[in-house]
């Protein structure tokens, strides 16, 4: 799969925007950062807030790297280099089915011409929330 790369969470949503103008009929996926321990704090989980932004401004999906509580890891490379290749590629495998299931779902009830259902937001979250889901019962 081609892969373009925002350094920075603040950068994220333009490079989505950008990537959608030049392939606006090519399903994209967001693989974002999953800073879960900050949440543990009270804190916002920009990772995902910026993921979840990006997705719904452009029609795409979020894939979120899932950890134990107490793991110290936030993003894909910190998924690997603690679980190894294949937990990794399962993950991002679990969360492509989920958002082409989803994408689906979606073209039964966005047309191309209004653009995204109010309730785009919250299909997001679940499908996201699923993901987690899935990877905890493995």
């Amino acid at each position: 799969m081609p892969a373009v790369v925002a350094f920075n969470a603040g950068n994220l949503a333009p490079v989505a925007q950008t990537y959608r103008q030049l392939h606006p009929d090519r399903p994209i996926y967001i693989a974002g950062d999953n800073d879960h321990r900050r949440e543990a704090e009270g804190k916002p989980n920009v990772g995902r807030e910026k993921a979840d932004e990006a997705a719904v401004a452009i029609g795409g999906f979020v894939l979120l790297p899932a950890f134990a509580q107490q793991d110290a890891g936030s993003d894909w490379n910190d998924l690997v280099r603690g679980q190894g290749r294949d937990a990794a590629r399962q993950q991002l495998m679990a969360g492509i089915a989920i958002a082409e299931r989803e994408q689906v779902v979606r073209s039964h009830v966005v047309s191309r011409d209004e653009g995204p259902s109010p309730s785009y937001a919250s299909a997001l979250a679940h499908s996201r929330d699923r993901m987690q889901e899935v990877e905890l019962e493995r």
